[in-house]
């Protein structure tokens, strides 16, 4: 009975609207033309706004795009959601002493999405000093004599030995074939004995994941892109050290059959090819490929290089 109008309500009229509707189902939130005004305004959102290598990036293997931090945060401002932070795990063993004397640093995260002070969604994530991007290094020999990182393989017909190619932006300075300032240095993927200096990158690392999938899940954007695929994103495991192992076995002629994603074969490319895919891939078998390749390159002899008159002359001189 309505006390106002004193007139019978039937409890059938009475849908709830945010609950539960039979004890099974939900009803919507919101009506169906409005679901489409809001899955129009994302889509132009994507199209008109988000840009290509900066808010999202195309990933190889994968068939969406992978929604980058600079994306992440324009999806916040879009929707008017603020993120918030909370460490939820954390491993800072600095001296190895728990872990068979090798640092690790881990750091579990959860982003929390908040909307005019309510919250609205969360997610997970986390980065650890074990994964292969921080806990290896690309070892390159140095010039003992300026620093550089530009050491090659000199034509035998000029002396052999080794270079510090001014091109590489090297002093230009000679060692001998057997010399050890050269022939000592570790070279190729060595473990990172500076990690303690990644502590802060391996936790911004960890939020910026977990931003990335709290916000798709939140706003609904997977339909248009994926969680930014990296390698190794979890905590260290059996599996991940034994796809390490596996990398260090790549022999010179299967890298040879590497190709890029437009077909184009490692085998063909150039020593700035190389190194432009070591930089810029995502994949470790690639990037291991390349390492490989290059390392050959620059250790055979050169063909004589495009150089000036003064370079030439001083590379031609005997060591």
């Amino acid at each position: 009975m309505n006390e106002t109008t004193g007139e019978t309500m039937n409890s059938m009229e009475i849908i709830p609207t945010n609950e539960q509707v039979g004890g099974t189902f939900l009803a919507p939130a919101i009506t169906v033309d409005e679901a489409v005004a809001i899955y129009n305004q994302k889509n132009q959102f994507v199209q008109r706004i988000l840009k290509e290598n900066f808010d999202f990036g195309k990933i190889p293997g994968s068939s969406k795009p992978s929604l980058l931090k600079p994306g992440a945060e324009k999806l916040c401002s879009f929707f008017g959601l603020r993120p918030s932070f909370e460490i939820t795990n954390s491993i800072e063993d600095w001296m190895g002493t728990e872990h068979g004397g090798e640092p690790l640093f881990s750091y579990s995260v959860k982003c929390h999405l908040y909307r005019n002070g309510q919250p609205v969604g969360s997610a997970d994530a986390s980065c650890n000093s074990w994964e292969v991007k921080y806990r290896y290094r690309q070892a390159q020999r140095i010039c003992p004599t300026c620093g550089a990182t530009a050491i090659i393989k000199g034509k035998e017909e000029y002396g052999g030995g080794w270079l510090c190619f001014p091109k590489k932006g090297g002093c230009g300075a000679k060692f001998i074939d057997a010399d050890p300032s050269i022939t000592n240095q570790k070279w190729g993927m060595e473990k990172n004995p500076d990690v303690a200096d990644l502590v802060n990158t391996i936790l911004k690392m960890a939020e910026k994941r977990a931003l990335v999938a709290a916000v798709l899940v939140t706003t609904g954007a997977s339909e248009w892109f994926t969680q930014d695929i990296e390698e190794f994103q979890n905590n260290a495991s059996p599996e991940k050290e034994a796809f390490v192992e596996k990398l260090q076995q790549i022999t010179l002629e299967q890298a040879k059959q590497f190709k890029t994603d437009k077909g184009k074969s490692f085998s063909e490319m150039t020593a700035d090819q190389l190194e432009f895919i070591i930089q810029k891939t995502k994949s470790a078998q690639k990037k291991k490929a390349a390492e490989i390749l290059l390392d050959d390159m620059l250790s055979r002899p050169l063909e004589a290089p495009d150089v000036d008159t003064d370079f030439d002359q001083t590379f031609g001189k005997q060591a």
